[in-house]
This record gives C-alpha cells, structure tokens and sequence, in this order.
C-alpha cells in the first residue's frame, strides 16, 4: 500500500510538472493580443480605404459609361446603316447579274 502511494504521488508530481509546462505564458499572450489588435486596426483602416477607392471607381466608371454610350449609339448607327446599303447593293448586283457566283 506504502509503495503505491509512493507511486502515485510521483505520478501526480510529474503530471502537475506536464500542467504547469503545458500553461500558457501570460506575458506571451498579452504580447501576441497586443499583435492582433495592431494588426486588426491596420486591415480595417486599409478595408475603409479600399472602399473609398471602390466608391471613387464606380463613379469614374459610371461618367465613362455615360459620356462613351451616345458616340457608341452613333457610331452603331452608321455602321447599321453602311451595312444595310452593302446589303442592298449586293442584292442590286446579284439580280442584275443572276450567275456572278456561279
């Protein structure tokens, strides 16, 4: 019975060494918090930026989109209307002359 409370209570020696190596150094911790929080501030303010620029981009785009859709209509137009006289030309061409593509 002696021997195994010797045995024991060295078992609970070494197992209250493995708890007190395996805690967490407090300093550490308060370190790497410290860490995150910096780190965390500078992603947010970056994010806040990012979305300023994000705004301001849109914008940007939307006045391009605005000022280049009239001359894209125009120049949509004339090319519609070059492509049908092709088209009535060709058409022209080939009842005058019915075997040209033969």
């Amino acid at each position: 019975m002696e021997e195994q409370q010797k045995t024991l209570k060295g078992q609970i020696n070494i197992q209250e060494k493995k708890v007190a190596d395996s805690m967490a150094d407090k300093k550490r911790v308060k370190s790497m918090e410290a860490a995150v929080q910096e780190k965390r501030k500078a992603y947010d303010a970056a994010t806040e930026t990012a979305a300023k620029i994000e705004t301001k981009v849109q914008k940007v785009h939307a006045k391009i989109m605005e000022l280049t859709e009239g001359k894209m209509n125009k120049a949509r137009e004339k090319l519609d209307a070059v492509t049908a006289q092709i088209t009535k030309v060709i058409q022209v061409t080939l009842s005058v002359t019915p075997g040209l593509l033969n």
